[in-house]
């Protein structure tokens, strides 16, 4: 079938914001608080494919005034309106996360409030995305400039079929960037699946670095910094019964 009938037959029916278990963000939260560079900052900041979290953001309020959530999934854009409406009825509390991300920041954990309350702020909308469409928002959803920035944290390669569709994806959302604008782009590396829940195996398109790099060259990047890789072993404990995943390292490029 057609990409758009393959991703709705293998991701639509998995992901929600029920089937990602808590240490699972635990860990991501450890692994990647999206602490913004220095020589990266703007007005807006678009979050490419969300899913229903927001440890990827939690740093980027600090220095970009508008942020912009984005997601393939109607419930996941529920979930991230709830808690931004602060009306309860999330599946997330994302308390400890804020704590910790104050923490990494040179705050005290109590400042978490404030921490959420200019989140809140800074968040301007939250909107479908399909970075398989050569225009994955709608055209007025960013500046006629583009965006400043981009983040993506284990979108592309979860939601590729193949490493031409993970190309193209990269070209997709590049067009939403302003010139000179810069994308942070984190995922996995040598991963084929991962579980989003029991029984739920979730297909990942198996990535290296070379390729990575390869992709980011042909959709018109410049590889500016590659921040560092790491072994899981040390983090996840797999058994038989019941793997996480299947993946070996984590890049964060």
């Amino acid at each position: 079938g057609t990409l758009q009938e393959v991703f709705q037959q293998l991701y639509v029916p998995h992901f929600g914001p029920k089937l990602f278990g808590v240490k699972v963000f635990i860990a991501l939260c450890r692994l990647c608080p999206l602490s913004i560079p220095g020589d990266v900052s703007g007005e807006v900041l678009v979050d490419i494919g969300s899913g229903p979290t927001l440890y990827q953001v939690l740093s980027a309020c600090e220095v970009f005034n508008k942020v912009l959530l984005t997601d393939f999934l109607e419930v996941n854009r529920q979930e991230l309106r709830r808690w931004l409406q602060d009306e309860g009825g999330c599946n997330m509390d994302w308390t400890p996360y804020l704590q910790h991300v104050c923490k990494l920041e040179g705050r005290r954990p109590s400042a978490w409030m404030e921490k959420a309350a200019k989140l809140r702020q800074a968040i301007a909308d939250i909107l479908p995305v399909d970075v398989h469409s050569p225009q994955p928002l709608a055209p007025d959803a960013l500046p006629s400039g583009g965006a400043d920035c981009l983040v993506s944290c284990f979108c592309l390669e979860s939601v590729s079929p193949d490493l031409p569709a993970f190309t193209r994806a990269l070209g997709h959302i590049g067009r939403l960037l302003r010139p000179s604008g810069h994308l942070l782009l984190i995922g996995a590396l040598g991963e084929s699946y991962y579980f989003g829940g029991p029984g739920v195996k979730i297909p990942v398109v198996p990535l290296n670095e070379g390729q990575v790099c390869d992709s980011l060259k042909e959709s018109g990047f410049t590889l500016i910094r590659h921040f560092w890789s790491f072994s899981l072993e040390v983090l996840f404990k797999r058994n038989a019964k019941n793997p996480l995943t299947n993946f070996l390292s984590v890049v964060i490029f």
